[in-house]
């Protein structure tokens, strides 16, 4: 999708284009998302899981999976447990098939949906490549030299700032401020971070560092605990090349930062 697929709206700013199958996996993720946007229900699902893994022929009924639950100490009436069961099945996380008793009425077994949880990960995967193709779209025309990276922050206090960084810039260091000033001329080049990344490393002793050799970007592992991930993969080898839309992730959570490479 380039630039030009984008409409606009009475402001004159960009919106997403009307894609109805787009718009059909989106309201589907969403869906799932709400389903399991509640304690009782991810408790279920956990518990179903377990008992599936435990024993993958077990028949588990609602009446077995209050059970279960009021054994691990989460009391829920059993009429509240086939609505969650309801909910969970309609968004395909949960398979629901009749058992005949003899003597008794059919009674609906429970159990994992993998395809359900496959659909969830290809979803937020198309989902993400999407966000990132927009994000690029919209950042591209900041370039202004060959063989430059631009390093977009993507969450936190400092989401949306961009750094151009220049093929002839050498090191470039990545960390929040710690002690350092925004004018401090032996760091002026590199990336400084708001200290609220706490699970980042300070720029004095960058948690990564961004060089440019050979005609390509690399990433450089720095003085760092918590890691970084290219991808939502961790780093294992120092000197590893930056592609363009990589996500990079210095540490994990709420502390860490994420983000956006864009090469030109």
């Amino acid at each position: 999708m380039g630039y030009e697929d984008k409409i606009v709206n009475k402001h004159g700013e960009p919106t997403l284009p009307e894609d109805s199958e787009q718009l059909d996996i989106l309201d589907a993720l969403y869906a799932t998302i709400s389903a399991i946007n509640n304690k009782k229900r991810l408790k279920i699902l956990f518990t179903i899981a377990n008992e599936n893994k435990k024993n993958n022929s077990a028949d588990l009924y609602a009446s077995e999976i209050r059970r279960i639950l009021y054994k691990n100490g989460l009391k829920i009436s059993e009429t509240a447990v086939g609505d969650f069961l309801k909910r969970l099945v309609a968004v395909d996380l949960l398979k629901k098939e009749k058992i005949k008793i003899s003597g008794k009425s059919p009674l609906d077994v429970f159990e994992i949906n993998p395809m359900g949880f496959n659909r969830i990960f290809l979803e937020l995967e198309n989902l993400r490549q999407d966000l990132i193709d927009w994000t690029y779209d919209f950042e591209k025309d900041g370039f202004d030299r060959e063989n430059q990276c631009k390093i977009t922050v993507i969450n936190g206090v400092d989401g949306g700032k961009s750094f151009l960084l220049n093929c002839d810039d050498g090191e470039v260091k990545i960390g929040r401020f710690g002690q350092v000033s925004i004018d401090d001329p032996d760091y002026e080049k590199d990336i400084k971070l708001s200290n609220e990344y706490e699970a980042v490393t300070k720029v004095s002793k960058p948690h990564a560092s961004l060089k440019f050799q050979r005609g390509k970007w690399f990433i450089y592992d720095g003085d760092n605990i918590n890691g970084i991930y290219i991808n939502n993969m961790a780093l294992k080898v120092s000197n590893t090349q930056l592609h363009n839309k990589d996500l990079i992730k210095l540490a994990q959570g709420d502390k860490g930062v994420a983000l956006l490479c864009s090469l030109n």
